[in-house]
């Protein structure tokens, strides 16, 4: 019996299993990033994807602290951290022998507040 494939768009076909297992391969590494760059959450996966040159990837977003863009100081804090945390993801998947390309992109705590669906009371 053929395993069963999604499809995630057109081109890209994985068998559940290998795609369960990949995604709990990104997930344990995404986790060993957190720790070791001190973030308050784990990123999150929000796609699988073929990219714009037809090749698999992943989309992470990662939430980090807000950030008071006038005070240079800080400025250059956030940016060491994203550059660090983008690294760190990089060269993890590399690590771990991910073949997906992460895109990764980064908001701050109010503006993941901000895009959070409202609860009803």
């Amino acid at each position: 019996m053929q395993p069963i494939a999604l499809r995630a768009s057109p081109g890209l076909e994985l068998p559940v299993a290998r795609r369960d297992e990949e995604r709990d391969t990104i997930e344990r590494v995404l986790a060993e990033v957190t720790k070791a760059q001190g973030l308050r959450e784990q990123p999150s996966v929000t796609r699988f994807d073929l990219d714009a040159s037809g090749e698999p990837a992943v989309w992470i977003q990662v939430v980090v602290p807000d950030v008071d863009i006038d005070d240079g100081a800080q400025q250059r804090v956030f940016l060491d951290l994203t550059a660090r945390v983008r690294s760190s993801i990089h060269q993890a998947f590399l690590d771990a022998g991910i073949e997906r390309w992460p895109y990764v992109w980064f908001d701050t705590e109010s503006e993941e507040a901000s895009s959070a669906p409202a609860t009803s009371r």
